[in-house]
């Protein structure tokens, strides 16, 4: 298990960075790799590099025993493009993955996904940014097991289905789901008209191996009643 900091003091010094930190970055990834040949568990801040600086080195040197990667980074910096973690897939080791970062994303932008064939678990442990912005199914995963997300933002329903499709064609055998909705969103217009929440979560029952959902909601103005109760029994 390793855990470091690859981050460099001021965003105003692109020389700095260019000369020093990113090669920095991608001498210590590659040293780490190189001397513990049987790490598991690797934990990366990335401060305010991008994820491709360290992301590339460690899918071409990373040990076969890495299972679980783990990436956070402060969230009041520019969102990351998502194409800077498209080397995890030369990973084929990893089954743990949890980010905590910002993922930019612009709706209708073409994403390729990127697969991920033997993850077992996803956690986004918080994500500031509303849920059109994050292409949560841009990963993908046949054998993916536990998806749990700490904070999803609701801004209508519409959203939340093609959120909750994103998930069952991405992982469909997907077994534990956990999420919490929050009606708090930045710049977006209050809802007041309350509605069913089946209509958006319907997407999920096509997940037949699904054995654990839980859902907490934080100010939405959606109903659950024996509908729901009776498709998630």
């Amino acid at each position: 298990n390793c855990c470091y900091w690859g981050s460099y003091m001021d965003a105003r010094m692109p020389d700095l960075r260019a000369s020093t930190w990113v090669p920095l970055l991608s001498s210590t990834t590659a040293e780490i790799c190189l001397k513990a040949s049987r790490l598991s568990q690797l934990t990366v801040c990335m401060g305010e590099l991008d994820a491709s600086e360290f992301i590339t080195v460690l899918s071409h040197s990373h040990p076969s025993t890495l299972r679980g990667l783990t990436v956070f980074g402060p969230h009041h910096l520019p969102h990351i493009n998502i194409s800077g973690f498209m080397g995890l897939a030369r990973i084929v080791s990893l089954e743990r993955l949890t980010l905590s970062v910002v993922i930019d994303h612009q709706p209708g932008a073409s994403i390729p996904p990127l697969d991920l064939p033997n993850l077992l678990e996803f956690r986004i442990p918080y994500c500031p940014a509303p849920a059109h912005m994050v292409p949560y199914d841009t990963i993908t995963s046949a054998r993916l097991k536990v998806l749990d997300i700490s904070k999803l933002d609701y801004i209508g329903m519409p959203v939340l289905r093609r959120v909750c499709s994103g998930w069952a064609r991405a992982f469909p055998a997907l077994e534990v789901l956990s999420f919490r909705l929050t009606g708090t969103v930045w710049d977006q217009p209050l809802h007041t008209e309350t509605q069913p929440l089946l209509s958006a979560l319907e997407p999920l029952l096509t997940l037949r191996q699904m054995r654990s959902f839980t859902l907490s909601c934080v100010d939405v103005p959606v109903t659950v009643g024996d509908a729901e109760l009776t498709a998630f029994s």
